[in-house]
């Protein structure tokens, strides 16, 4: 079963692909919400994330090249976790509800 918030990648694996507006609706009207988007970010998207740490591992990137693109893949992984933690918070609160 799917939802509007996911879909089937080219690989055959399932990938959310937009963060569903209950999740944040609540922290946003109160003023608190995280922007969880990622088009502030150097990364910002799966497939660019996977083919910059393949980059990184194979070519053996040195120096400020791999300390920039090393941080580029932390500032993105840390905002889809937040983003994945935001949704499983807003489930148990609706399964608590």
């Amino acid at each position: 079963m799917t939802t509007p918030y996911e879909r089937r990648g080219r690989d055959g694996a399932w990938r959310l692909f937009d963060l569903p507006s209950f999740v944040i609706a609540q922290d946003c009207a109160a003023g608190d919400g995280p922007d969880l988007g990622y088009g502030d970010l150097e990364i910002s998207d799966g497939a660019t994330a996977s083919a910059q740490f393949t980059e990184l591992e194979a070519a053996g990137t040195q120096g400020a090249e791999r300390e920039r693109v090393a941080n580029a893949l932390r500032e993105y992984c840390g905002r889809d976790t937040l983003a994945t933690v935001k949704i499983l918070d807003r489930l148990l609160a609706l399964a608590r509800s």
